[in-house]
Order: C-alpha cells, then sequence, then structure tokens
C-alpha cells in the first residue's frame, strides 16, 4: 500500500471536522493537537498501524500542532521529520529493529516513505503560518531536547 494524497486529506479533514464539532471552544492549537490525537487514536487501533495514508496524515498534523503551539521550531520540526523518517528506514532493515519504533508491540510500524516526509514538512509549514495568525505571541525555543525524546508523539500540547 502507498500514500494517497486524497485519503490523506480525507484523515486530515475528517480529524478538524470532528474537533470543530466536538471542542468548539478550544483554542486554535488546541484544537490541532486534538485533531492529531484522534488520528493517533485512529492508528493505534488493530489492523490501522500498516495504513500508510493515515501514517502521513498523523505525521502532517503532530508536525503542525507542534509548530503551531511553539513546543518546537518550524526548523527543528523539518529536521525531526527528516530524520524520523530516514531511523524508520533503516530500522526497518531487520524485524528486531523495526520492533523498537512500534509503539504497540501488536502493531507493525508503516512504511517509511518520501511521501511521509512531504507531508510532516507540509505540516510543519502550515504550523507555522498558524502559529503566526493564531499564536504569534509564542515564540519557540531554539531547540528543545525534549522533543526529540523516543516517544515525543505524546507531547499534551500544553
Amino acid at each position: 500500500m502507498a500514500v494517497k494524497n486524497a485519503d490523506v486529506r480525507d484523515w486530515i479533514n475528517a480529524a478538524l471536522t470532528g474537533v470543530a464539532q466536538n471542542a468548539p471552544a478550544a483554542s486554535y492549537c488546541d484544537k490541532l493537537n486534538l485533531a492529531f490525537r484522534s488520528l493517533q487514536e485512529e492508528r493505534r487501533k488493530p489492523g490501522q498501524s500498516l495504513d500508510e495514508s493515515l501514517a502521513a496524515a498523523e505525521h502532517y498534523m503532530y508536525a503542525r500542532q507542534a509548530v503551531c503551539s511553539g513546543y518546537v521550531s518550524r526548523t527543528q520540526m523539518d529536521v525531526m521529520v527528516v530524520g524520523y523518517q530516514s531511523v524508520k528506514w533503516v530500522a526497518q532493515r531487520t524485524d528486531a529493529t523495526e520492533k523498537l519504533m512500534r509503539t504497540r508491540s501488536d502493531s507493525p510500524t508503516s512504511l517509511a516513505s518520501s511521501a511521509s516526509i512531504m507531508w510532516g514538512l507540509y505540516g510543519s509549514k502550515t504550523g507555522e503560518d498558524d502559529r503566526l495568525a493564531h499564536n504569534k505571541d509564542t515564540e519557540p525555543p531554539l531547540f528543545n531536547v525534549e522533543a526529540l525524546k523516543f516517544g515525543a508523539a505524546g507531547y499534551s500540547g500544553k
């Protein structure tokens, strides 16, 4: 299975629509975090971890919300996006190292891909646009070491 851009957009739009309906009072960047969380939850369902389009949508939304909130700078996120997919590609060369990349032991990782990198970088760019429009008083740190910890997708948005 490969990334299908139309499917990625559908996943993203569904997550944003769900948040708009269920959390209308949340701040703009908090809504993005909630959309990320809904995609993350969907991806953790049995059988969904290998859906490359869903993975790309989750990576997009993680990058977007983390940059919008000022948790990381766009520059750091861009490096993280490329670095993560590169490490993932190397880890997927053996079963033992692929298992280390999993967030759930029973859910294999989706394939590393240039399409996931593209979507992550797009999320980073959109997140910076969002930060400047909706959260301009927040200045991201030059470099946030916490964001590099394994499992940083656990970032709560606060």
